[in-house]
């Protein structure tokens, strides 16, 4: 996943000098996700990481819960909207791993409270499952009021997830330099077809741990699905998140100023003359949109429509946008690792 930490630096020099006006170059593309999505969907993560530092020693120092929690909720969505497709930094550092891991384990979250970590060294040495979003959430939404010590450790918990959220900013606003011999022209075609292929991935993992595997659980106990987030009541906002920017970088963000100056799948296959394979994406993607969009009454039926929705989104870019691309289809649906 280096090509995109690279090629930033040289499609940004190019941008400038005009050489990749032509937009259905693979450098206009990758200068375009960058700007128009990553860039600034970084730095939006980077300061709702911030509030919720603040919010959450502020809850600590005897303010009611709620800033905390709505914070929380916050940095959860910028996180989503950042991280739904997972390319360069993301990648590089595994920020999925040390912010986000599922599921936390309780046992080990209490465990950690009583290490007592002081600072950074210290919450390093602590496994992922029992910090990041899922421990701080079983912190911000306990029973009882948290003591002494849980409080300082939901506070560590919080600063660690604003500190991953500016260092995820500031490697996004400025990457570092190419150390490959390949041309600039094939470093960016090299990130373009990483970025299709992170995208499916992000697809992927909406599809079957957003929508299939709690339906098949919810299935196996007979009762109505849930998507994680519990104690929170987030998971249909996160998810719905996670496919706003899926969307976004799909087909753009319409009128929305948060996708401004982002070359989406869509712009790209327009500018490379292919309108009706361009006009058949934007189709997919709003079926998709309206199914899991109707996924908010929570039936099985509407988040079953959903998945296939997303599937036949799926095929499509498979088998048909990509190939039109150049790019060979070999996405993971792991966390970029």
């Amino acid at each position: 996943m280096k090509s995109w930490s690279c090629i930033a630096v040289l499609s940004l020099a190019m941008w400038a000098q005009g050489t990749a006006a032509q937009t259905g170059t693979p450098q206009a593309f990758v200068q375009g996700q960058l700007s128009g999505w990553f860039v600034p969907r970084a730095s939006e993560f980077a300061s709702s990481g911030a509030m919720l530092a603040k919010n959450v020693q502020a809850r600590c120092d005897g303010a009611p819960p709620a800033a905390a929690r709505t914070a929380w909720t916050g940095a959860l969505l910028a996180w989503s909207r950042l991280s739904a497709s997972t390319i360069g930094p993301l990648v590089e550092r595994r920020s999925a791993r040390r912010i986000d891991f599922a599921p936390t384990r309780p046992e080990l979250i209490e465990r950690a409270i009583a290490l007592a970590p002081a600072d950074r060294p210290d919450l390093d040495q602590i496994g992922s499952a029992a910090k990041g979003f899922g421990a701080l959430e079983s912190l911000l939404w306990a029973d009882t009021p948290p003591d002494a010590a849980r409080c300082a450790y939901a506070v560590q918990v919080a600063a660690d997830i604003a500190r991953e959220a500016e260092e995820l900013a500031g490697d996004f606003a400025a990457p570092q330099a190419s150390t490959t011999s390949e041309s600039e022209e094939a470093q960016a075609t090299t990130a373009m077809a990483e970025a299709v292929n992170q995208w499916l991935g992000g697809l992927e993992r909406l599809r079957l741990q957003g929508l299939e595997r709690p339906l098949a659980e919810a299935r196996s106990r007979g009762t109505a699905p849930h998507f994680g987030r519990d104690a929170s009541g987030a998971g249909l906002a996160e998810r719905m998140a996670h496919w706003q920017a899926l969307r976004a970088l799909a087909v753009g963000a319409g009128s929305d100023a948060a996708g401004a100056g982002l070359l989406p799948l869509e712009g790209l296959l327009r500018a490379k003359g292919l309108g009706p394979l361009a006009s058949r994406l934007a189709g997919a993607v709003r079926q998709a949109d309206q199914r899991l969009a109707a996924t908010r009454n929570n039936t099985a039926s509407s988040v079953h429509a959903a998945a296939r929705a997303l599937d036949a989104l799926r095929t499509l870019v498979e088998n048909d946008v990509a190939p039109a691309l150049d790019v060979r289809a070999s996405f993971s649906d792991a966390d970029g690792d």
